[in-house]
């Protein structure tokens, strides 16, 4: 079960097994908390995770392999015996899992912010003064707002003014390299 999975091969995990057999549903994180799979008795939990990244300097989005956070991992048991008794494996020890960290990094602090700052912009809002719920590292808004301007997005570094393109640019629900 994946998210580009087609919809109809996602609804066949709803199925029950067939008679006198298992069901095995192997899974992406996208079962951790997105649905309830009914009859799930045991999770088999690997620690890892996908996550995307990106690095403000090269401008690339990468999907990196990391460990996950222990409220992902709590999640995941979670996932275990929602109807009825269950179990949680966990194919790391103990200490490996205290070492964990508490939560996962927010996406804000990991991903492209050229959308968040065209959007931002759009409205009028000033992102450096911006009170974000977890505030992104400079050198992303920084990378962002560069990113902008080679765009044609902006009409200044220092006071980032929309041109007409990135207004039009502001309308499109895709990355602003897209639009």
């Amino acid at each position: 079960l994946y998210a580009a999975l087609p919809y109809k091969k996602q609804m066949e995990v709803f199925n029950g097994p067939l008679p006198n057999s298992r069901k095995v549903i192997l899974s992406t994180n996208i079962a951790e908390t997105s649905i309830t799979i009914p009859g799930i008795r045991y999770v088999i939990d690997s620690g890892m995770v996908k996550m995307r990244t990106h690095d403000p300097i090269t401008g690339i989005d990468t999907l990196k392999v990391n460990r996950i956070s222990k409220a992902q991992a709590l999640q995941r048991a979670g996932r275990a015996g929602r109807e009825s008794e269950g179990f949680c494996y966990r194919t790391y020890t103990l200490n490996e899992y205290e070492a964990l960290p508490k939560a996962t990094v927010p996406e804000i602090k990991r991903c492209n912010l050229a959308s968040v700052a065209l959007q931002l912009l759009s409205l009028e809002i000033d992102y450096q003064r911006f009170d974000f719920i977890d505030m992104p590292p400079t050198e992303g808004v920084s990378s962002a707002v560069k990113q902008l301007h080679r765009l044609g997005a902006i009409n200044n570094l220092q006071k980032p003014q929309l041109t007409d393109l990135g207004k039009k640019m502001s309308k499109f629900p895709l990355d602003p390299v897209y639009s």
